[in-house]
């Protein structure tokens, strides 16, 4: 699960836009808007809860994928690490692998001291604050926000 990043797919449908742009077309600028909302949104929604800021820091527009003749989709990544942790959530109980006890190294967010934990920890449920961004712009747009 290490290296798997968070995506959110905003898909719109071209008369949708169309549609909504009126006359002359526009919706493709239409569309580009709403990746850079679904972007805005989703980096001030992960605010909330970030301490260490690699969640913020870690989105990337990945803007238009695909313009086709009846639908055109965007999207917006997260890199970090643990982002899927988060977003997701993770199924508990946690146990270690190879040992009696979970470990956390010393580090700047454990005021330099090794925390050792019980035998086993429950999971955490996500918050998948990605996803939300995407169902509102789409909501707006009349389109569909979809996970990776």
């Amino acid at each position: 699960m290490v290296g798997r990043s968070v995506r959110v797919r905003v898909e719109v449908f071209k008369a949708v836009v169309d549609g909504q742009a009126g006359p002359g077309g526009g919706g493709f600028d239409k569309l580009k808007q709403a990746n850079r909302d679904v972007f805005r949104l989703s980096v001030a929604l992960s605010t909330r809860f970030a301490r260490t800021g690699d969640i913020t820091r870690s989105h990337v527009n990945a803007g238009v994928l695909r313009v086709g003749r009846a639908s055109a989709r965007s999207a917006v990544n997260n890199t970090s690490p643990h982002a899927p942790f988060k977003h997701d959530g993770t199924q508990g109980p946690i146990r270690p692998n190879n040992s009696a006890r979970l470990k956390l190294p010393a580090g700047p967010n454990t005021s330099g001291r090794i925390h050792i934990f019980p035998f086993e920890v429950r999971g955490q449920v996500g918050d998948p604050w990605m996803f939300r961004a995407g169902q509102i712009v789409a909501a707006r747009l009349g389109g569909v926000a979809t996970r990776r």
